[in-house]
C-alpha cells in the first residue's frame, strides 16, 4: 500500500470518528458536545498499532501521547507574565491566557500590546468574559452579551486572532449567572471549575473538568490525581488516557 493509501484511510477513519460524535439524530453538524453522555462517546483504547495492510487506527491524541493537559490562566495576571514566558522558554510549555476584557489597559489587565507579543510567542488568548460578570459594572449588558461582546473585543484589537472558547468566571455567586445552554451558541468549548479530570470519552465541552493544583498521589483528593491519567483501571470512574 502506498504512502497516499494509507493516508486515505486514515482520513476516511478520522471523518467516520467525526461523524460519530459530531452530529445530532438528523444529521446535523453540531457546533459543541454539550452534555454528558450516561454510555461512553467511544470506545478508549490504549495506544495501538495497525497489524494488517489497510487498518487504521486514529490517535486519541497529538503525537499519539497517552494523556492530555492544558494550562490555563484567568483573570490577566499582567505581573505574572515575564515568570510564565520564563518557564515557557525552559519547559517548552505553552499556555492559554483567559482575559476579562474591561480590564486590558489597567495595570494587572495587561495591554492589548503585551496579549499581542504573548500571542506571537505561541500563548492562546480566549474569554473569560468582558466584566468577569459583574453586574455592578457600568458597561452590565447581560450574561450574552458579557459571552459575546469579549469575542468582538478581543477580535478587533488582535487581528488575525479567533475566540474560540470561554472560561466562566467563577465564585460561588457568579456562577449562578453562568449559562452553557447561551454560551454553547458561540464557543465550541467552555471551561468550568469542577475539580475533576475529564475522561476522554464522556467530555461535556460546554462545561469541562478543570483542577486548580497539582496532585500527584495525594490521598486527600483521589479524584483528581493525575497519575490516574496514566494508570488503567486505577479508580472505578476510570480516567485513563484522559
Amino acid at each position: 500500500m502506498s504512502t497516499v493509501d494509507v493516508r486515505y484511510v486514515f482520513l476516511l477513519a478520522f471523518v467516520a470518528l467525526l461523524r460519530s460524535v459530531a452530529t445530532d439524530a438528523a444529521g446535523h453538524q453540531r457546533p459543541i458536545l454539550a452534555e454528558s453522555p450516561e454510555r461512553p462517546r467511544f470506545e478508549l483504547r490504549d495506544r495501538d498499532w495497525p497489524g494488517k495492510v489497510g487498518e487504521a487506527s486514529v490517535c486519541l491524541w497529538k503525537d499519539d501521547a497517552l494523556a492530555a493537559c492544558s494550562i490555563t490562566i484567568d483573570d490577566n495576571t499582567a505581573p505574572d507574565h515575564a515568570w510564565w514566558q520564563q518557564m515557557s522558554k525552559k519547559y517548552g510549555l505553552r499556555v492559554t491566557w483567559f482575559i476579562v476584557t474591561s480590564s486590558v489597559g489597567r495595570g494587572w489587565g495587561g495591554t492589548w500590546e503585551g496579549w499581542q507579543r504573548l500571542h506571537a510567542q505561541g500563548h492562546d488568548v480566549q474569554s473569560h468574559t468582558v466584566n468577569h460578570l459583574r453586574t455592578t459594572s457600568p458597561t452590565w449588558k447581560g450574561v450574552e452579551a458579557e459571552y459575546t461582546d469579549s469575542i468582538r473585543q478581543i477580535e478587533a484589537a488582535m487581528p488575525g486572532h479567533r475566540v474560540l472558547v470561554l472560561a466562566y468566571p467563577g465564585g460561588k455567586d457568579q456562577d449562578k449567572l453562568n449559562d452553557p445552554t447561551l454560551a454553547a451558541k458561540h464557543y465550541i468549548g467552555c471551561r468550568g471549575g469542577t475539580g475533576l479530570i475529564n475522561p476522554a470519552n464522556r467530555i461535556n465541552y460546554v462545561r469541562t473538568n478543570s483542577i486548580g493544583e497539582l496532585h500527584v498521589d495525594d490521598p486527600k483528593a483521589p479524584w483528581a490525581d493525575m497519575q490516574a491519567l496514566f494508570q488503567k483501571n486505577a479508580r472505578k470512574d476510570s480516567v485513563y488516557r484522559g
